[in-house]
């Protein structure tokens, strides 16, 4: 799940306003900004990611510590 979250931020910070600017350079058009997708409509999806992967740690770390209670 994680590695799958850091992909997309990866292209949607990174690899996107990258290849976005290297488009309008070769077609000599005007410069269009990037606007990443994952922060519109108040970056839920960052919110959402943050609970599922807090959930997640928090729930591993509940089995390890019963582990080392046993």
């Amino acid at each position: 799940m994680a590695w799958q979250y850091i992909l997309v931020c990866l292209f949607d910070f990174i690899i996107a306003p990258i290849l976005t600017m290297v488009f309008f350079q070769g077609n000599e058009t005007s410069y269009v900004q990037w606007v990443p997708l994952t922060i519109q409509n108040g970056g839920l999806y960052h919110l959402s990611m943050g609970a599922i992967m807090g959930i997640y740690t928090w729930s591993r770390g509940q089995e390890k510590m019963s582990h080392i209670e046993k």
